[in-house]
């Protein structure tokens, strides 16, 4: 008797690439030819379909979409936070202690862009975030939201980048 699978797992583009270049431990295949994607051509696909609309063959440049979310993943997952997509909470990443069954978000990261989409003409919203632990109503906390900023896209050597 063959078990269908009826659950998939998708994991976002920053944490297969860490999975797969960083710990080793993910082996992303080819559709087509069944055959494992060499970390480099899955760093340049990654790239790719970090654009809207997707490019062909996007230049490298230091605000580079997909780069700079990895960057920031990275960062964070190496220092141990859990870090998960926080579009639901209008920032770029959320990040726990443990994982988002087990507590609460500790802080949430929004990623400034230098050149961002100003739809309508309007600017991007930025803020700071002020909750309560809903385990502990009486006690408030505010918590920040860290900003990060990109470097510059006009940098050409890489001493400049921090």
């Amino acid at each position: 008797m063959e078990i269908e699978e009826q659950e998939y797992f998708q994991l976002p583009l920053e944490e297969a690439f860490f999975l797969s270049y960083s710990v080793g431990v993910l082996i992303v295949l080819d559709p087509v030819t069944q055959l494992p994607i060499p970390n480099q051509e899955l760093f340049t696909l990654f790239r790719k379909s970090s654009y809207f609309p997707p490019l062909t063959n996007p230049s490298l440049a230091p605000d580079d979409p997909f780069m700079l979310d990895y960057v920031v993943y990275h960062h964070f997952r190496s220092l141990g936070w859990i870090v998960r997509g926080g579009v639901n909470f209008v920032v770029d990443f959320m990040l726990y202690v443990r994982g988002p069954v087990f507590l609460h978000v500790e802080l949430a990261i929004v990623r400034l862009r230098q050149n961002p989409p100003k739809p309508n003409g309007i600017p991007p919203l930025c803020g700071f975030w002020v909750g309560s632990d809903t385990s502990k109503p009486t006690q408030p906390r505010a918590g920040g939201c860290p900003f990060l900023d990109n470097p510059p896209s006009n940098l050409t050597q890489p001493s400049h980048m921090i």
